[in-house]
């Protein structure tokens, strides 16, 4: 009898709709993802596994808004790895877009915030350099530029914007 009721538990926990939506999700199914991820949600508002799977699959359905906003939910609640990598990542294509409009003050607010997440992230540090470029701010671009070699000294793109200017 109990080796029955341990089996019904993990038969039961097998179903989860976290496992569920993680299934789902590895296999690409992102929109059905979603529709799970939601529907749980209505009766576990806080689960921050379900919030990190749902910003993930919006993410892959290029749904930004979305997926920030999830990725926020689970961050705040715990959530820290996933979701402060794909905030990362999110923010990165929010400054990469609107550096691409020529918003480069904008763009610079998302790469702040991209900072704040990873500060010792040289991608950032670089992209940072390159919206001061964009301005015009050249000794602003070559301090820049000169943070980010600290992370990444042998880095041929970075010193190449270097010698540039």
């Amino acid at each position: 009898m109990k080796k029955l009721f341990c089996f019904i538990l993990l038969v039961a926990a097998s179903c989860t709709p976290v496992k569920k939506a993680q299934e789902s999700y590895d296999a690409g199914l992102y929109e059905n993802t979603i529709s799970i991820c939601r529907a749980a949600l209505q009766s576990d508002s806080l689960n921050v596994e379900l919030q990190d799977v749902l910003a993930q699959a919006y993410f892959k359905t290029g749904k930004l808004d979305s997926a920030q906003y999830f990725a926020e939910q689970a961050f705040s609640n715990g959530q820290v790895s996933n979701s402060k990598e794909l905030l990362y990542k999110i923010h990165l294509l929010y400054a990469d877009s609107l550096n691409a409009q020529t918003k480069y003050r904008k763009a610079r607010d998302e790469l702040d915030i991209a900072l704040k997440l990873f500060p010792e992230e040289p991608r950032t540090i670089e992209k940072i350099g390159d919206t001061f470029h964009a301005l015009g701010r050249y000794d602003s671009a070559a301090k820049e530029y000169q943070k980010a070699l600290v992370f990444t000294p042998d880095s041929a793109e970075i010193k190449s914007y270097q010698t540039s200017n």
